[in-house]
């Protein structure tokens, strides 16, 4: 009974991560870009369906990113600040190339594809604002995102690589992005 239960710790972590973000939304003092959670949402549910059709077992910290993402979306468009930068109108146009190589392919090479967008092209704007413009409060949200990660990977029970491929690459890139953002200006 407990064992089951342990994949519930990641999905919770993830929403946990996510509340400081949602009051900073509700009181109008953060101003996010709505195409870049429809965008995570688009991304996460390919990899929850890819990594599913691969034979690789879903981590719940994708449905949690799916969930908070949504939720997060949900929150921008009814405060009404959100914008679409140029930007994101690659990462969208590469998202629907990852759709059509996701359906060419078989679901593995889908996998890796939409993996390897998500953190390298999704997550490139994030990587050079951590960078440039660290902030502490920030690293909380990455750090627990982190947590979530390793503790989904240590209780996957699936051994096949598709099971893994989205957690270690987001444990690297959570880590880095919490990281950087605990350093000061």
């Amino acid at each position: 009974m407990i064992k089951e239960n342990l994949h519930l710790i990641p999905f919770l972590l993830v929403v946990i991560a996510n509340l400081p973000l949602y009051y900073l939304i509700y009181k109008k003092q953060i101003h996010l870009n709505i195409a870049t959670f429809l965008l995570w949402i688009l991304i996460d549910s390919i990899v929850i369906l890819t990594t599913f059709f691969s034979g690789g077992e879903v981590a719940y910290t994708s449905y949690g990113f799916v969930l908070c993402d949504s939720l997060t979306m949900l929150l921008i468009l009814n405060t009404k600040i959100w914008k679409w930068e140029k930007k994101e109108t690659l990462v969208l146009i590469l998202v629907v190339l990852g759709i059509i190589l996701w359906q060419l392919t078989n679901a593995f090479y889908g996998l890796i594809f939409i993996t390897i967008l998500k953190y390298f092209i999704a997550g490139f704007p994030t990587l050079v604002d951590s960078y440039k413009r660290p902030e502490k409060g920030q690293s909380f949200f990455w750090l627990v995102i982190t947590l979530s990660i390793f503790i989904n990977i240590l209780i996957i029970q699936n051994t096949v690589i598709q099971s893994y491929i989205f957690l270690y690459t987001g444990f690297i890139f959570n880590l880095l992005f919490g990281l950087l953002n605990l350093r000061s200006r």
